[in-house]
Formats: C-alpha cells, sequence, structure tokens
C-alpha cells in the first residue's frame, strides 16, 4: 500500500506520517510518499503505484480542487481523501464534486485517522475491479463496473465505521436518486438486524444507470424488516429471495451538462497554475527596541533548536522557554498580536508540561522545529520582506497547535462532528 500525502503545512505532513509509519499503523507496512505541492504528483503516482492519496484543499500555486481535479482527469480511479481546517459546507461539496472521495477535518485525531485509513485500504483494494458475471451480488444480475466494497457488520460499532466513514461522501453524491434517506434507513436496519443477532454483509456495486445495495445475511432476515426498508421503493426498485439477501438499486440521476455548479470544476486547468500577487507590505509595529530585543530572543529560540536536534537536555529546554516567553511578552503590548501571543504561550505550556520524557521530546521534535521556523518565517516576512496582513500567519499557527496537542496527548482532543453517525 502506497500513500501519498500532498500538504504544504509540514507540521501535518510530519504527522500523518508518523502515525502512517509509526503509530497504530505501522503493522501495515504502508509506503508513505510527502510533497508540499501537486508538483510532480502525477510522476510519483505513475512511478511510485500510488494507492492513496492525503489532499490538503487550501495550497498555494494549485489549491486542493484544482489539484483533484487535474489527478482525476489522469487517474479517474485513485482515491483521493480531502484534509483541512476549512470545514465550510461549500468547500466540502467543491472537493467531493470534482472526485474526491472523503472529507476529514483538521486537527486529526490518530484513532479516528487510523479507522479512517483501514476502511481507505479496503476500499482501495476492492474499488474499480471489473466484475464477471458469476460474482455480480446484486440480485438484479445486471452488469456492474465497479464494486465498490464488501463490508461485513458484526456490530454496531461496524457499522457506524461504515456509514460514518461515507457519511460526508453520501450526503454531497448529488446524482444519485434517494441515497441520504437510504442510508439512514439502511442504519436503522442495521440495529434491528442486531437486535434479532443476526451479522451480515453490505456490498455497494454500481454501472452507469444505477447504484446496487445488497445486504446479505447467513440467517434469515424477517419479512417484517426487510419490508420496514423497501417500502418506500417501487416494486421493481428491489428484490428479497429466500429470506437472506436483499437487493436495492438507486437510479443514478442525469446531471445537465450546463450545471453551474458543475462546470466551474470541469474546465481544462493546466499543469502549472501562476501563483496569485498579492499585494504585500511591510509592517513597523515593533520601536527599534522591542525590534532588537525580539531578534535576540528568536536567535537564542533557533540556537536551542539546533542543539537539542541531538541531544535532550532539560536546562536546554528551559532556556528556550525562557527566550519565548520574552517573544511572548513581547508581542503581548500589541493588541493586533494577541492570536500569535497566545498561540506561542500555550507552545511554551505544551513544551513545560506535556513533552516530559526523553522519548516525547525525540517523537515531537520535528513538531517543535517546524513550529519555531514558522515564527521565523513569519518574523522575516512581516518585518523584511513583505507580508499580505500582519495576522496572515495566526491561522496556522492556531491549527498547528492543536495538531501537537493531539500528537502528544490524543485522548484530550475530541473528534470532530464529521467522524459522529447522525441522523
Amino acid at each position: 500500500m502506497t500513500i501519498l500525502i500532498i500538504d504544504d503545512d509540514e507540521t501535518t505532513g510530519y504527522l500523518l506520517k508518523y502515525w502512517l509509519n509509526e503509530g497504530r499503523l505501522k503493522e501495515d507496512n504502508i509506503n508513505t510518499i510527502y510533497k508540499q505541492s501537486c508538483k510532480d504528483s502525477i510522476e510519483t503516482i505513475n512511478k511510485e503505484k500510488v494507492n492513496l492519496v492525503l489532499m490538503d484543499v487550501n495550497m498555494p500555486n494549485m489549491n486542493g480542487i484544482e489539484c483533484t481535479t487535474k489527478l482525476k482527469k489522469i487517474f479517474p480511479e485513485l482515491l483521493i481523501i480531502a484534509i483541512s481546517s476549512d470545514n465550510h459546507e461549500e468547500m466540502q461539496n467543491d472537493m467531493l464534486q470534482v472526485g474526491a472521495y472523503d472529507y476529514l477535518s483538521k486537527p486529526l485525531v490518530e484513532e479516528i485517522f487510523t479507522k479512517r485509513i483501514k476502511t481507505y485500504m479496503l476500499l482501495s483494494g476492492l474499488r474499480n475491479v471489473p466484475k464477471k458475471k458469476s460474482q455480480i451480488s446484486n440480485l438484479f444480475n445486471d452488469e456492474v463496473f465497479n464494486f465498490h466494497i464488501h463490508f461485513p457488520v458484526s456490530d454496531e460499532d461496524s457499522l457506524i465505521e461504515l456509514w460514518g466513514s461515507m457519511l460526508v461522501r453520501f450526503s454531497y453524491y448529488q446524482n444519485i436518486d434517494d441515497l441520504h434517506d437510504t442510508v439512514a434507513h439502511l442504519y436503522e436496519f442495521g440495529l434491528s438486524m442486531f437486535e434479532d443477532k443476526n451479522e451480515f454483509v453490505i456490498i455497494i456495486e454500481e454501472n452507469e444507470n444505477f447504484l446496487y445495495i445488497t445486504i446479505q445475511s447467513s440467517n434469515n432476515i424477517s419479512k417484517l424488516l426487510a419490508y420496514s426498508l423497501v417500502k418506500k421503493y417501487d416494486t421493481h426498485m428491489y428484490i428479497f429471495d429466500n429470506n437472506m439477501k436483499l437487493s436495492i438499486k438507486l437510479k443514478k440521476i442525469k446531471i445537465a451538462q450546463d450545471d453551474k455548479k458543475i462546470e466551474k470544476h470541469t474546465e481544462a486547468i493546466p499543469y502549472i497554475i501562476e501563483e496569485k500577487k498579492e499585494e504585500l507590505e511591510i509592517f513597523y509595529i515593533f520601536d527599534d527596541e522591542e525590534m532588537e530585543d525580539f531578534d535576540n530572543q528568536l536567535y537564542l529560540v533557533n540556537t536551542y533548536m539546533q542543539k537539542l536536534k541531538t541531544i535532550h537536555s532539560v536546562s536546554d529546554i528551559e532556556q528556550m522557554c525562557i527566550a519565548l516567553q520574552k517573544l511572548a511578552n513581547i508581542l503581548m503590548q500589541h493588541q493586533k498580536l494577541n492570536r500569535l501571543h497566545k498561540c506561542i504561550s500555550d507552545f511554551i505550556g505544551i513544551i513545560q508540561t506535556e513533552i516530559n520524557t526523553d522519548k516525547k521530546w525525540i517523537d515531537t521534535y520535528p513538531l517543535i522545529n517546524t513550529y519555531v521556523e514558522d515564527i521565523i518565517t513569519w518574523h522575516k516576512k512581516l518585518f523584511f520582506d513583505g507580508a499580505p496582513s500582519v495576522n496572515f500567519m495566526d491561522d496556522s499557527f492556531e491549527a498547528n497547535i492543536r495538531t501537537i496537542r493531539s500528537f502528544i496527548s490524543p485522548e484530550l482532543e475530541n473528534s470532530s462532528t464529521d467522524d459522529i453517525f447522525d441522523f
């Protein structure tokens, strides 16, 4: 299994690589490749036989929507999962419309991320395998070109895991008639099956005109229960056979070619897109004394980080935190910099209270170092090279604090609402 991570944020890139290669998925021997942009991704996918892409949405030059559109034109069956701190419904819809299979929200939680990846690995192995007539599962015996998933369901947790991972996708799968209602009814159906101590398998197939959902059980399916699921459909849209297998077919709706929402993303997109020109400004927030002090303290922080790369020294960490605190004190004097001040204060708190062993420091060092490099970048752009605004990196600073905290103490992070199956 080869997974390509495309994310311009090094903190997120490192975290995902760590979870995939050293975390709970270590035994799965996943080959992980990290890129900071979409550039060269086509060559990478071809050369490395990539099975799954974890795609950041908000990236410079070519964003996740544009990159997904490009990749899906060349690799139509590639499994692409969007990852973003932007949880607006329109953004999710746009990514799914251009071909992303699912949408995960930052900050990520390792336990939920692991479950999702295991599901995606299953999907990647089973998707788009041409089926022979004898292998078709739906009772309509219609030929299918895409075998989505064959998923055994033995308890409520496995049912939640399956539909939880597909709920966002189903919610925006606009060309399938009644799909969302069907998912809700299937969930209730599954709960009733468990009450009868009945395990079952869900099989999803499709062809150009229909999506087929088949439920197969080793025990009898109650006729009353089956009827409760299919009563809303015309009789020619379902088949119930020998009390052990039930198939439903949902018609695909033809979307008009002039549909503006779709048309927006179907134009040919050049592989290299020129970066949008932004008006940059050099800001003069600090007086001369503050600027000199800030420069000196930032230099000390960076110096200690370089020393701590090779040796875990408690005294060096303490001195680095003192320098960071002096940076925070300078920022506190300026209202426009309050968010960054809070981020650095939280950063110090994490280092002092939560990274309390050699192993934690070694494991977390790349994240800590990247955060310090981000502060250096902010300082360089704001005061020397030019920046679009004073707060242009605040969202990134806050998101990365949550990421670091999640990495160190995942049990403290609550799962995001898009990971909860709710009707």
